[in-house]
């Protein structure tokens, strides 16, 4: 039941539509006459019109008759969400034959094309049918006024407030980019021990955001397909997702990649693949930066049992001991360099210092000397090496 959109205001719509479709294709000559429509919801008023043409009246427009043929909808409707399906019976002159088949060979291709709209607060997604030819019949007046009728079906889909794709705006750093899709990955983790919802620490979600973009020759577009296929890593972009007045997405996103694939005679694109940027914890040797592709710090304390003032025995600590086992990656840094050096040659005796400063915590200082160390090299030229590096004290 279409009582929130009235059938007529429909009927209106794509009579206004056909009109404005016949004028541009006859003014661009793409047609041999010009062809007006009246479009009607009423059929009382369409048998008139037809009878009139029979009695000898002329019709000074192709006229049609929208019929709604079916209806869906949910069973709580409270979901502002229907689908209708709709029929429009043509009568029109046989002599503009060539002419309505140029039209309604337009109009179906732009109803498809931009099959999504609003109208009166709803977002209405359309499936249009190609007008198909049903017959002719000839007019009771006497004249040479043979008549040809069509018929063609669509069906809308009614959503209350939706929203639509080209509402969609992406903002990355300063600059809005055009796409052609966009494809959402939001993770959550399910901590086996908790009972109600938690929104910290962050990095127990994450998000991964997939945008498909036309290659355009704009500073912004470049530059991104030149970030996506350079060299450099960790690159932070500002990202501002905005679904009309939906939703409002804005965040720091690393990108992780991307690709192109496209054939000849296609339109270019390519994809870009952000993740969400987590805070993460920086480390240092020596006080320089270093790159880190995994790590794992262990601590072990040494004991032995110590009565207290109630003559009781507990284990107190006398000694403790860290361990670093991480994997660094050759950057051609100075402290890469000396590290890895450290490696080449045996050199096992040298003491560094490791500070490490975690997101919320104030910074950790340990000294701690290389123990043990691996030098690899993958097919594709890069250098990584594994380093033990241990550290002791007397408590």
């Amino acid at each position: 039941m279409s009582q929130y959109i009235d059938i007529n205001n429909i009927a209106k719509t794509i009579q206004d539509r056909l009109n404005i479709l016949a004028d541009e294709l006859y003014t661009e000559e793409q047609v041999p006459k010009k062809v007006t429509f009246y479009i009607t919801a009423n059929h009382y008023e369409y048998d008139r019109l037809i009878e009139d043409d029979f009695n000898g009246t002329s019709i000074p427009a192709t006229i049609g008759l929208i019929r709604r043929t079916g209806t869906t909808m949910n069973e709580d409707f409270k979901s502002g969400t229907f689908v209708e399906s709709y029929t429009i019976d043509i009568y029109g002159f046989k002599a503009d034959d060539k002419t309505l088949e140029v039209i309604f060979d337009a109009y179906n291709y732009n109803e498809n094309a931009n099959n999504y709209e609003h109208m009166e607060g709803w977002a209405v997604f359309k499936q249009t049918e190609r007008a198909m030819f049903q017959g002719t019949t000839e007019s009771k007046d006497g004249e040479d006024r043979e008549r040809i009728e069509y018929a063609f079906a669509f069906v809308w889909t009614f959503v209350l407030g939706g929203v639509l794709a080209d509402e969609t705006t992406i903002k990355i750093g300063n600059d809005y980019i055009d796409f052609l899709s966009i494809d959402l990955q939001s993770d959550k983790a399910l901590i086996s021990n908790l009972n109600t919802t938690k929104s910290t620490p962050a990095a127990m979600t994450g998000t991964r955001l997939i945008i498909t973009i036309p290659a355009q020759v704009t500073t912004a577009n470049q530059a991104l397909f030149t970030a996506m296929i350079g060299k450099s890593y960790n690159q932070k972009f500002t990202l501002e997702w905005k679904i009309g007045t939906f939703h409002t997405h804005t965040k720091d996103y690393y990108l992780r990649g991307g690709g192109a694939r496209y054939e000849k005679r296609q339109m270019i694109g390519y994809e870009v693949i952000f993740e969400e940027a987590l805070p993460r914890t920086s480390w240092s040797i020596d006080g320089q930066p270093i790159l880190i592709k995994e790590v794992t710090f262990q601590r072990d304390n040494t004991t032995e049992p110590k009565m207290n003032e109630n003559n009781e025995i507990n284990e107190a600590g006398v000694a403790t001991t860290w361990a670093f086992q991480m994997t660094l990656v050759y950057d051609e840094t100075p402290i890469a360099k000396e590290l890895l050096g450290q490696v080449l040659d045996e050199v096992y005796d040298t003491p560094h210092t490791i500070q490490i400063n975690v997101p919320g915590m104030s910074a950790r200082v340990y000294n701690a000397t290389i123990k043990q160390g691996t030098y690899t090299e993958g097919e594709n030229g890069a250098i990584t090496f594994d380093l033990l590096m241990v550290g002791r004290a007397v408590i």
